[in-house]
């Protein structure tokens, strides 16, 4: 894992900058919660990469998202999720 130094602290304030210009955009949430993961902010990672999820997965299509397989962003979003849990059980 990381240091925890304070490059990290200066990247989330710059991301956190993009993601108030953009809030739209659901690739500056997905490097905000790896940005959050390298600085070992858990709580702040997972809250991060569910809110890619919840962003990139197709709620209105015609297939339910629980038979869809995720790809793209919404996948690295769950392998993120997947990390995080990983992380807090140990």
């Amino acid at each position: 894992m990381s240091d925890g130094s304070p490059r990290y602290t200066y990247a989330l304030q710059s991301l956190s900058h993009a993601l108030l210009l953009a809030p739209q955009n659901p690739s500056y949430f997905l490097q905000f919660a790896e940005t959050a993961y390298l600085a070992e902010d858990i709580p702040l990672a997972l809250k991060m990469f569910l809110q890619t999820v919840d962003m990139t997965d197709d709620d209105d299509g015609d297939i339910a998202p629980s038979d869809t397989i995720p790809t793209g962003i919404t996948l690295r979003a769950w392998f993120g999720v997947k990390l995080v849990r990983a992380a807090a059980v140990n």
